[in-house]
């Protein structure tokens, strides 16, 4: 799962790519499995962290200015 969470978070490959990369046949058993094992859904996850970056280069502009 460090691998999905890996590509979820630094690329915009399709959910059921990244399933794909990372050894699922369906991406739906993928998703279930990543939640089971995160508490996120993929996409939830991926919201997450770009939130997550976007703040960071938010914070970073307002210290440059």
């Amino acid at each position: 799962m460090e691998r999905a969470e890996r590509l979820l978070a630094n690329t915009d490959l399709p959910v059921g790519q990244i399933a794909q990369i990372v050894g699922y046949q369906n991406p739906s058993r993928f998703a279930e499995i990543f939640r089971r094992n995160t508490g996120r859904s993929p996409a939830e996850y991926r919201r997450a962290c770009w939130s997550s970056f976007t703040e960071v280069n938010d914070m970073e502009r307002k210290d440059s200015l």
